[in-house]
């Protein structure tokens, strides 16, 4: 395939990568086409512990800063377009970072956090993940970061989240939430996808999240989804292991291979534009504002 020139569908936007950042990555990005991408500093880590991930990524901004750039809003995702960079928006796959601490929320807005997905499969202090076996839901703290989150324009992410806490969470919003990584329940049949009823619920249209995992070994695959890290590759259980990727996506750049094939089965230019990032860009531009 790799028919299509993504840069000419202004803009291309990845809802979700999870690699091993380096340069290499940063390079295949811009390669890619990408204008941006939404990136998890955290799956299980505090608040101290996201805030020295944080000071990682300030480094590769300074050091990288012809590849890639902080998005605080879709300003930067235009000027990432223009200047043949990446805008990387960050984010978390849980919120073990607030802690206890509805203050900490304002905090890592200002250091640059713009989603926050509010649980990681597990129950935390928010409310209940997708493989809980009882989902009670949202809680008390969880609506009162919810609405912190509101005003100061982070995205409230449902990926992981169980049934009844997204429910929840769509409800108790007052701006709308997203989804930007998980399939429908009737594609496959597993917990961390979303039914039929939560979709129409949430109702607010959808865009490519990929999940692209590079460069991380089993020992980092145990720990984010267990939230333990072995001591070395000998100690990872031997059912955990990274599935092997589709020959036509294994790459950012293969962003390229998804459009052509949504072109060649039918879908408009203009709808495959949409789903390519059009309607990302629609959805950040109101939901990194603060209110």
């Amino acid at each position: 395939m790799n028919h299509v020139n993504l840069k000419e569908h202004f803009p291309v936007i990845d809802a979700l990568q999870s690699s091993n950042w380096n340069r290499e990555i940063f390079e295949m990005l811009v390669d890619g086409g990408l204008d941006a991408v939404h990136v998890t500093l955290a799956y299980w880590e505090d608040y101290a512990e996201t805030m020295q991930v944080i000071e990682q990524w300030n480094h590769w901004f300074k050091t990288y800063d012809h590849l890639i750039l902080p998005v605080l809003s879709v300003a930067d995702i235009v000027l990432a377009h223009k200047t043949g960079r990446t805008g990387i928006v960050l984010g978390f796959q849980n919120s073990s970072p607030v802690e206890d601490d509805l203050a900490n929320v304002e905090v890592l807005h200002n250091n640059g956090i713009r989603i926050i997905q509010l649980t990681y499969n597990n129950t935390n202090l928010i409310g209940a993940g997708c493989f809980e076996t009882v989902d009670d839901g949202l809680t008390m703290f969880g609506c009162e970061v919810i609405s912190e989150m509101n005003r100061l324009g982070i995205i409230v992410d449902l990926s992981h989240t169980s049934e009844r806490t997204s429910r929840d969470a769509i409800e108790y919003s007052t701006r709308p939430v997203a989804i930007t990584h998980a399939n429908p329940l009737f594609f496959r049949d597993v917990e961390r996808n979303k039914s039929t009823g939560l979709l129409l619920d949430l109702a607010a249209g959808s865009g490519i999240g990929s999940d692209l995992c590079l460069d991380w070994d089993n020992v980092q695959l145990e720990y984010m989804r267990t939230g333990i890290r072995p001591e070395s590759a000998a100690d990872v259980a031997p059912e955990i292991f990274w599935p092997e990727y589709p020959t036509w996506f294994r790459k950012p750049r293969d962003l390229a291979n998804v459009a052509q094939g949504m072109i060649e089965i039918g879908f408009s230019e203009e709808d495959t534009a949409k789903l390519m990032g059009g309607n990302w860009y629609r959805f950040l531009q109101d939901g990194l504002t603060p209110q």
